[in-house]
């Protein structure tokens, strides 16, 4: 029962950070909250022990299985390739023109991963935008000691799913900055300056480039090296990067794509329509497409003699679906854990805080990301696998 909520907990951040996809499930609409005391809805997403989805593919029936029998996640749409048949249209040399940068920094409830998280406006956000709900708030969480509730108004169920990873062993929090350390997420954003304050910012799942490779440290607790260029480091940019395929649409153009206004040095982007589309790469088994909505951006963008030099202060939030969250878990789960995706999601109902529907049922999941970006060189397109 615990590898399984491991597998899945650890599963459901890789997502979460890596940019990159197809064509997202519609956006939800007057996305709000029903968590108005600041405390987890207990009824949300079940009905009489059950779990059912109004869109998204419906899970199938299989009862409930003997202590060993084994089910297999066949579930959800299929994974996908590449969207763009052809890469060779790409503009590559604009985007090269283009200030592009690497979130090499990311951080949940704060960036010291040994002190306790903190959910305020610097970690978090008003995700469902109603300021008089709360979540998690006192009593959210299993254990208080390594989390306090959020501000007023603020929404982040990341915290809350690291405490329930925590209660199995698995630091969310430490794999987030180790999966941005060894290239695992290499999230980069190109800043297209449309003149008058106006930007476009443009995501890209990118791929370390030539020979810098990344090797593990030889003892627990130690640091790996990189060949050439330290791609954790700020200092070492530029880095090289080549940009994936799975970051283009059918037509051959960014698959996520935000209109930004630079104020006073802060960049704002997104809204209720906005969305990310992101790809999870799984071996043996393709590429798994995971939305997320209601997307926001802010961040403090540097410059030196006018030039980008980098972004700080970073915030992203936004909402995963519960149908998107099912997705993940039937195609991820490996087929003899012996467990129905149903389950899964049932242990994690206490965690959803957003109705994305409107109909008195929380069904999503409330996100926030802190980030840092560098600047890196692009070398190309990495090649379609």
């Amino acid at each position: 029962m615990r590898s399984a909520i491991r597998l899945f907990i650890g599963f459901l951040l890789i997502g979460f950070v890596a940019c990159g996809g197809s064509d997202p499930v519609d956006p939800p609409e007057d996305t709000v909250s029903q968590n108005d005391t600041g405390e987890a809805d207990s009824t949300s997403g079940t009905d009489e022990g059950s779990i059912t989805l109004d869109e998204g593919p419906e899970p199938v029936d299989e009862g409930t299985p003997e202590p060993d029998a084994v089910v297999t996640p066949d579930e959800g749409p299929e994974p996908t390739g590449p969207a763009c048949e052809d890469l060779d249209s790409i503009d590559v040399a604009a985007i090269q023109a283009n200030p592009v940068l690497r979130l090499h920094r990311l951080g949940l409830g704060g960036w010291d991963i040994t002190q306790n998280m903190i959910c305020d406006e610097t970690t978090s956000g008003d995700v469902d935008g109603d300021p008089s709900t709360t979540f998690p708030g006192e009593g959210d969480v299993t254990d208080q000691s390594t989390f306090g509730a959020c501000s007023p108004g603020l929404n982040n169920a990341l915290i809350a799913l690291q405490d329930l990873g925590s209660g199995f062993g698995l630091d969310i929090r430490q794999q987030i900055k180790d999966n941005a350390d060894t290239g695992s997420i290499n999230a980069t954003v190109e800043m297209v300056d449309l003149g008058g304050g106006n930007w476009t910012l443009n995501f890209y799942q990118s791929l370390v480039a030539g020979d810098n490779t990344y090797t593990e440290p030889a003892e627990e607790g130690q640091s790996g090296t990189w060949s050439i260029c330290d791609i954790s480091d700020a200092s070492a940019s530029p880095c090289e990067f080549n940009i994936s395929p799975v970051s283009f649409n059918e037509e051959c153009a960014p698959l996520v794509s935000l209109d930004a206004v630079l104020t006073d040095g802060v960049v704002t982007a997104g809204g209720p329509d906005q969305f990310f589309s992101l790809a999870i790469p799984v071996d043996g088994v393709g590429t798994i497409d995971l939305s997320i909505t209601n997307v926001n951006v802010t961040a403090d963008l540097d410059t030196v003699d006018g030039q980008v030099s980098g972004i700080s202060s970073g915030l992203l939030t936004g909402v995963i679906p519960k149908d998107v969250i099912l997705v993940l878990v039937n195609n991820l789960l490996p087929p003899d854990i012996g467990l129905p995706p149903d389950l899964i999601i049932s242990l994690l109902e206490g965690l959803f805080d957003i109705d994305s529907d409107a109909d008195g049922v929380n069904d999503a999941l409330s996100v926030g990301l802190m980030f840092e970006a560098t600047p890196v060189s692009i070398l190309g397109m990495a090649p379609a696998e």
